[in-house]
């Protein structure tokens, strides 16, 4: 435990690599889209389902808030309504 903590401490030193941290940023954003397209699809299929709302609800929070501007500068309303629509145009699709 006590190395552990003594690599803790000497990273604190370290400085981040720019890139690293661009790409781990979105990572986050594609993650929240991956998982927002999923509650979709499964609120589609289960419209009570709790745990799909609980999951969309908690995706809308983070498009809608200042975390996915601060990461990666997309307006986040805008990819909440692009990934809507793209559910909406999956529905179409199946219908014909």
């Amino acid at each position: 435990m006590g190395n552990l903590h003594g690599n803790l401490h000497r990273n604190q030193d370290a400085e981040l690599d720019p890139e690293g941290c661009m790409r781990l940023a979105n990572a986050v954003v594609i993650l929240a889209a991956k998982d927002y397209r999923k509650a979709l699809k499964s609120l589609k299929k289960n419209p009570r389902s709790r745990v799909a709302m609980e999951k969309a609800m908690e995706c809308e929070r983070f498009f809608d808030g200042d975390w996915i501007k601060v990461l990666t500068g997309i307006d986040g309303q805008w990819l909440k309504e692009k990934l809507r629509e793209e559910a909406r145009d999956n529905d179409d699709e199946g219908i014909s």
